[in-house]
Parts: structure tokens; sequence; C-alpha cells
């Protein structure tokens, strides 16, 4: 190991064998040696074999690794879709298709009924069509279905347009858990056909502020199948 310079060395004491006063300079002196000692190799001037492998580096952080790479989000699952009765009344050859939920024990031609059905009539009405002439579907929630299936229904009739009546429906109709506000207002095309979801009747009844977004619903589908003030009939 390479000593360190004679400055670095102790100071000299007096005959006594007594530290005396020390030199200011001498111990700057000192210091400035042990610095240029140090900066110029040191301990770490011994030579080394060139041909020897360079050692890892001891200090400092370690290389940062690559974060793993994420998996792609799974789309969530649909819900399951219960057993559903669609009972229907009207033409096959209806241009407008309307979806509502029933409770069990409603058959064909339950949504007329009732104070929620007269409203759901107003608003038909309101479009400028005949309740006769609309292909109206009631969806209950059975063990068995003995109906014929939703789809092959629509299929039968091909309207020009769907009006999905109420959460409930809406949710059964799409497979969702989605809330009627997130679903209505825009268009969807299940089963091929363009749709629209609005608020349901009984809904409307109890919380007629929201009458006005329900009419705005309605009047897309108006424009969509070009229907005016007078009662437009099937196809």
């Amino acid at each position: 190991m390479t000593e360190p310079p004679a400055e670095t060395r102790s100071a000299p004491t007096d005959a006594a064998g007594d530290e005396g006063p020390l030199d200011p300079r001498l111990v700057l002196g000192e210091v400035a040696a042990a610095l240029r000692w140090a900066r110029f190799g040191g301990a770490l001037a011994v030579p080394r074999d060139p041909n020897a492998p360079t050692p890892e580096p001891v200090l400092g952080s370690p290389p940062a690794r690559k974060p793993a790479p994420r998996p792609a989000p799974k789309s969530a699952p649909k819900p399951a879709l219960p057993a559903i009765a669609a009972h229907s009344v009207g033409p096959r050859d209806a241009r407008v298709a309307l979806i509502v939920a029933g409770v069990e024990g409603d058959t064909a031609g339950a949504c007329w009924r009732g104070p929620d059905g007269a409203l759901l009539a107003k608003m038909i009405g309101a479009m400028g069509l005949n309740t006769a002439d609309v292909y109206a579907v009631t969806l209950v929630e059975q063990d068995n279905a003995d109906t014929e299936p939703l789809s092959a229904q629509l299929r039968a009739v091909q309207p020009e347009a769907m009006l999905v009546f109420g959460e409930q429906a809406a949710r059964w109709l799409l497979r969702t858990e989605a809330r009627i506000d997130d679903l209505r207002g825009r268009w969807r095309k299940p089963a091929g056909v363009p749709t629209m979801v609005t608020y349901g009747p009984k809904t409307l009844l109890e919380m007629p502020l929201y009458k006005r977004s329900a009419w705005a619903d309605l009047q897309e589908v108006m424009a969509r199948l070009g229907l005016g003030k007078q009662p437009v009939r099937g196809r």
C-alpha cells in the first residue's frame, strides 16, 4: 500500500516529549497533502492487471428494471339473462316496436292497462301513432318462458325502430346493470333494430319532471321515421 507523503506525518514534539502549540500553516499543509494523496490514488493507486475483468460497481442504485407488461383488461361479462317471456300484441308489419317490463301474470296487451298503460298510449299518440299499429311486447320474468323468444319475434316483424320504456326492460334487453339515466337518449342496435331507451310511464307518473327528457327521446324516433302529427298506420 502506498504510504502518505511525509507531510501527513505527526507534528514534531518539543524536547520534553510534549506537543507544542500547532502552527496553523503546518496543519493546513498536512491537510492539503492528504487531499492530494487521496486525489491521485492513495490506496487505489496500486497497479492492477489490465486484463483483469472490471469489477461490478458496489455503490449506487441498482439498474432500474423494466416493469412487467400488464395483461390486457378483460371486458366484464354480461349478467346472465333470466328466463324472460315476451308477451306481444300488434301487427307483424308494424313500423315501431315498444318494449316494457311487466310483472308475473301479465299477458299480451298488459302494457296498455291501468294508469301506466293510459300514459303509454298517450305518449304513442303524441308521436302520431295508433296503439293498434304498434308491436307492443311485455317482458315478464318467469321460470318457464313459454313464448316465442323476443329475438325471433323481432326478426319476423323487422320494425324500423324500437322504443324501450323503463330501466328494467332496458336491462333485460341490453343485458346490462346500468341505470336508466346512462341508457336513455342515444341510439343502440340490439338484434339489429335501431333502439331508443326512455323513461317508463310509471316513473313519469311519479316524477313528472322527467317528461321533457322522455319527449325528447320520442322525438328522436319520430325524426328517424319521419312521423308527423297525423297517425301513421303500418307499413
